[in-house]
């Protein structure tokens, strides 16, 4: 369980993906605000009065995409420094995630474990190491 409430922000425009990693992150101890689109993270970020200390940030959305609210989060006094990591399905995430100066990423659909994992390691300081992990376990399915 988590000692201190980190908050995290989940930005994906399927209700069913956020209430899913609700009740995951929120069984964990994580408190958790979402938003269906960038537009409307954005508006929540600029009216919170404790912002969440990670972005877990799908790209593909209606509104405002995970692109458009990383370039906006980043021009943002205050709002720059919370780390992003990407949720994607897409064969490209590990190249969208390093274009958008995320931290990470997660393959969607999303493995449990994994999100948990990385949660973690943003969380109490671990090195992160997604990239290089994801390559390596490539490797050994080859």
């Amino acid at each position: 369980m988590v000692s201190k409430k980190s908050c995290v922000l989940i930005v994906d425009d399927s209700l069913e993906h956020q209430e899913l990693l609700r009740i995951v992150l929120e069984g964990e101890g994580y408190c958790v605000h979402s938003a269906l689109n960038g537009q409307e993270a954005l508006d929540q970020l600029l009216t919170l009065e404790h912002l969440p200390d990670l972005i877990l940030l799908d790209l593909m959305m209606p509104v405002m995409d995970g692109y458009a609210f990383r370039i906006r989060q980043l021009q943002t006094a205050g709002l720059a420094d919370i780390p992003v990591v990407v949720m994607s399905a897409s064969a490209f995430v590990e190249e969208q995630t390093r274009r958008l100066n995320a931290l990470g990423f997660i393959k969607k659909p999303v493995d449990i474990n994994e999100l948990l994992r990385i949660v973690y390691a943003v969380f109490h300081g671990s090195t992160y190491v997604q990239l290089e992990s994801h390559r390596e376990q490539a490797a050994h399915r080859l």
